[in-house]
């Protein structure tokens, strides 16, 4: 390759980019919670039981650490990152004990939610093998109103009135119930049910609910535990040292538990994990799900196999590759009964835990995503798109189709999305046409504001390499796309990584050198570039270290002094044996 920047330099490695979070978490996950699956076994007490946890990655956004007023009992420790995610609030100290507020409503009294349901709230004493009968006959009756409140409020109504009388069961329905009505009126978070004129009063029944849980820790069995921790992740509640108490006494039973528990337990213990510390007895728990799940995965389902693979990957902490082998083996034999949440999140886990499961199940993935492409959301497009990317397969047909679907529902798509499916297309080299690429780049640029430094560097990057590769002139559409890039990378310039802003620099050096110039970057922004380089030349590989100087040099950018040029020599002395002919050449 040409010295002096007349040449064009392959383009930054492409494994590893994307900066998903996941799901996940853009609206991840995530997170905020989607539809709540089905068929789950019946609780104790012939109540209804939990359905599995809320898909990850379906739809809402990055859940908020619950914040009662001082008696709030979560803690939240030192973040536990996910590349791109965006993160609760850290830590703010150990968990905290009742520290006042209203005096509780009197037993049997007309509380805040709404007057008492007559004959339903008689104290039993426990006196005599005829009081422990009774006792156990009122705690069925109480698990059956706790399933069958209606609404978030009737439910704290009862929690507020009964909880002193809760058995380990009802403590345990009462959570799990909570969980699944907020979700059903829209209420993500514990933040958001603790908002108005009740959030009070809601604040403090939670409170004593969980003082409740505590208490009752010993007597849960493992199907009481997942449904425990499911409640608080889908509630975004880290419980603070109770997580780490339910993690040991798991831990003890990890033998018993079914599939779904096991699949549950490590789905809310990798959401948790976004708002507090990963400590020891979690992480000592998640692995030994990854052994206990590897002995039952034939029992498992789709949404199991997922949720499963989805928590591993969130937490960025290998199952092993037997785990992950015997997952493909058994979406592949299920794959029809993948739904498009489903199969987005196996593809994006997969991805992100660096592991290819073989042609056979992307294939089968690429066939079943053809047939359910309509009801794939924004999300789910993206997603899919920059996991066949990652994993280095491009998906056919495929890719057309989800480009098309992806046209259709452009408004629906996060800064994030648009960045991620723009970069898909570059790595696997796939222009999906004129028309498409316009309709993206133009709601791109009316987005542009909300991309922070990594998604204004993604977008760039893909833009020049389909631009490289197709040898084909950018559009009027993706002219101003650049110009805007250029524009607000000079706003946030100083909060680029050095990696991200080296190939967002390669991105319009590539541009310049084909001759497009209507878009460039500023000498600021040039200036913060060479100093990053500079100053952190022994972080880059010695082939981003060449691009580097490459685009800085193709740019006409002209250091202040010999720093920059010292800073290379020096690295390329050091890894000289590294450094490939083009790299020297650059």
């Amino acid at each position: 390759m040409a010295s002096g920047g007349h040449g064009v330099p392959p383009p930054p490695g492409l494994s590893g980019r994307g900066g998903l979070s996941g799901l996940g978490l853009g609206r991840f996950d995530g997170v905020g919670a989607g539809p709540l699956g089905a068929g789950a076994a019946a609780t104790q007490y012939g109540s209804s039981g939990p359905g599995s946890p809320p898909q990850p990655g379906a739809g809402g956004g990055v859940p908020h650490r619950a914040r009662p007023p001082a008696r709030h009992l979560g803690t939240h420790g030192a973040e536990h990152t996910l590349p791109g995610a965006q993160l609760a609030p850290p830590y703010a100290g150990p968990r905290g004990v009742h520290a006042g507020g209203a005096p509780a409503v009197a037993h049997g009294a007309r509380g805040p939610y709404g007057p008492p349901i007559t004959g339903s709230f008689t104290r039993v004493s426990g006196g005599g093998a005829g009081g422990s009968s009774l006792a156990l006959q009122e705690a069925k009756r109480l698990n059956g109103e706790l399933v069958r409140a209606p609404t978030v409020d009737h439910l704290f109504y009862l929690i507020d009135q009964r909880v002193i009388d809760f058995s380990h069961i009802n403590s345990s329905t009462a959570l799990h119930r909570l969980a699944r009505l907020s979700k059903q009126e829209g209420l993500f978070t514990l933040d958001e049910m603790i908002m108005g004129p009740q959030g009070q009063q809601r604040a403090w029944a939670f409170e004593r609910l969980m003082h409740s849980i505590e208490s009752h820790l010993l007597e849960f069995n493992t199907q009481s535990l997942a449904n425990i921790m499911w409640g608080m992740a889908s509630l975004s509640y880290h419980p603070g040292d109770l997580l780490d108490l339910m993690s040991v006494e798991s831990l003890k039973r990890i033998r018993s538990f079914n599939p779904q528990e096991l699949a549950n337990s490590v789905w809310a213990l990798a959401k948790l994990s976004r708002f507090a510390r990963f400590t020891h007895p979690q992480q000592q728990l998640v692995d030994a799900i990854a052994v206990e799940a590897r002995r039952k995965l034939d029992a498992y389902n789709p949404q199991n196999l997922v949720n499963t693979v989805w928590a591993y990957a969130t937490l960025q902490r290998h199952p092993g590759d037997a785990v992950l082998m015997a997952v493909a083996e058994h979406a592949y034999a299920k794959i029809a009964d993948f739904n498009p949440q489903n199969v987005s999140n196996l593809l994006w886990a997969l991805a992100t835990l660096h592991h290819f499961p073989g042609d056979k199940l992307l294939e089968a993935v690429q066939e079943e995503a053809m047939w359910k492409l309509r009801d794939f959301n924004p999300q789910n497009l993206s997603n899919t798109m920059w996991a066949f990317a990652s994993l280095g397969h491009h998906p056919g047909r495929l890719a057309d189709a989800i480009a098309a679907a992806a046209e259709s529902k452009l408004h629906g798509f996060t800064s994030q999305g648009l960045s991620n499916l723009l970069w898909a297309f570059a790595a696997l080299n796939h222009n999906p046409g004129r028309p498409i690429m316009e309709s993206i780049s133009t709601e791109a640029e009316r987005q542009l504001y909300h991309f922070n430094s990594q998604e204004l560097s993604n977008t760039a990057f893909a833009l020049a390499k389909l631009h490289m590769s197709q040898a084909a002139p950018p559009s009027s559409s993706e002219r101003l796309l650049m110009q805007a890039i250029a524009a607000e990378t000079e706003r946030k310039v100083q909060k680029f990584k050095p990696r991200d802003l080296t190939d967002l620099v390669w991105a319009f050096a590539t541009e310049a050198n084909a001759g497009e110039t209507a878009a460039m970057l500023s000498d600021h922004t040039l200036e913060v570039a060479a100093s990053t380089v500079e100053h952190s030349a022994g972080s880059f590989s010695p082939a981003n270290l060449a691009v580097a100087m490459w685009s800085l040099a193709a740019l006409g950018h002209r250091p202040r002094g010999s720093g920059l040029c010292e800073a290379a020599a020096s690295e390329a002395r050091r890894r000289a044996p590294e450094l490939a002919g083009g790299d020297l050449a650059n």
